[in-house]
């Protein structure tokens, strides 16, 4: 082959990725909405309808591809279509998630098993996972449950763990007490006596499991339980990749760090706040029930939270709300976009959990929770 057929060849080929990524960056765009609950399709960024409602269910776009379902003879199957609206992978499965590292997992009503189709619509890894995880950096947890005391009563179960390649191959065997999927390189991994670690993608340890319990790394750093005389409650810090103690273990279950910050609390009836990477606190103990994590910039918490209400609100990253706007649900932006619910008393004689008479109404608001679309009432 002569090097002008190679340069050919190679522009071709670069044509080509740049198409896929840009059918893949309009299709991230794309919102699934719904007129009712059996007509479901996919609306843009200014709430336009972009592929009409013709689904009994829509999910996301992931990797180009979205995840719907239709009645085939009363009962639904999921495949997935493209960004066009035309079916790419046939409905054929009863349950059905994302695509990651090229793969969707799957399930099988008649087999209760987990498998994994590609984008081609190509069974890679056969229905015969008892129960498996999302593909993330090359890898897939999968979990076997065993009968640990048959003779029992009940009987007593315990679900074992290692990961497969994206060929379906066990590359680190079920052996794990619990484990994690892979995030920045590392797995959590568990063993007798609930000694926690990390392993790397071969399945070697990392970390030693020295941990009553571990979180995923997230941005350098992973929560970790410390074992303490007397404290078997707020005894969460954070380690870095050596495994050294950089933020001291004080919290009660914090949660993983994002957009350099991350909510934790004190005890579990205790107020969220947000500290960065250091520990230090940024924005103080103030929301009750739930603080999520920091997306575009913004993070959704409960500004008043009860047993019988919840008011969720959009906080910035110095801990100011965005505006005086509550929801009775509020999820992270992506794209510039966040899907949120909000309980309309009064309107229709459906008894809510919140006492009096309510229904729900689902909505997509921008950064300016400026309404772009409304669910039907």
């Amino acid at each position: 082959m002569n090097n002008f057929s190679i340069r050919l060849l190679c522009l071709l080929f670069t044509i080509s990725s740049l198409g896929i990524f840009a059918q893949e960056q309009i299709a991230n765009k794309l919102l699934p909405a719904c007129k009712n609950s059996n007509r479901c399709g996919f609306i843009d960024q200014t709430g336009k309808w972009i592929i009409q409602p013709r689904f009994a269910d829509a999910q996301e776009f992931s990797e180009g591809l979205a995840a719907v379902s239709v009645k085939i003879k009363g009962e639904k199957k999921y495949g997935f279509i493209d960004e066009t609206g035309k079916m790419a992978i046939k409905p054929q499965f009863h349950t059905i998630w994302k695509f990651s590292n090229g793969l969707a997992r799957f399930e099988m009503q008649e087999l209760g098993k987990d498998g994994f189709v590609n984008k081609a619509g190509r069974i890679v890894v056969e229905a015969r996972l008892d129960q498996a995880e999302s593909f993330s950096e090359g890898l897939a947890k999968v979990s076997k449950t065993i009968v640990d005391k048959l003779d029992a009563k009940p009987p007593v179960y315990i679900v074992n763990s290692g990961f497969i390649n994206t060929k379906g191959e066990f590359v680190i065997p079920i052996k794990y007490d619990s484990s994690s999927s892979v995030s920045e390189g590392l797995a959590v991994a568990c063993i007798e006596e609930r000694k926690c670690g990390f392993i790397d993608k071969n399945g070697d340890w990392a970390i030693e499991p020295k941990f009553e319990g571990a979180e995923p790394f997230s941005e350098g750093l992973a929560a970790v339980k410390i074992k303490t005389e007397g404290n078997t409650e707020n005894n969460w810090g954070y380690i870095n990749k050596s495994g050294e103690i950089v933020i001291e273990p004080k919290y009660y279950f914090p949660d993983a760090f994002s957009e350099g910050l991350a909510a934790v609390r004190l005890s579990w009836d205790k107020k969220y706040g947000y500290i960065d990477q250091t520990g230090k606190v940024i924005i103080p103990f103030q929301f009750y029930l739930h603080a999520d994590k920091f997306s575009e910039g913004l993070a959704a918490v409960c500004n008043e939270c009860s047993v019988d209400s919840a008011r969720y609100g959009y906080i910035d990253r110095t801990g100011k709300f965005i505006s005086d706007k509550t929801y009775s649900a509020a999820y992270s932006f992506k794209n510039g976009i966040a899907f949120v619910t909000k309980l309309n008393f009064l309107a229709k004689l459906e008894i809510s959990n919140f006492g009096g008479f309510a229904f729900e109404r689902t909505y997509y608001i921008d950064k300016s929770e400026k309404i772009i679309w409304k669910g039907k009432e």
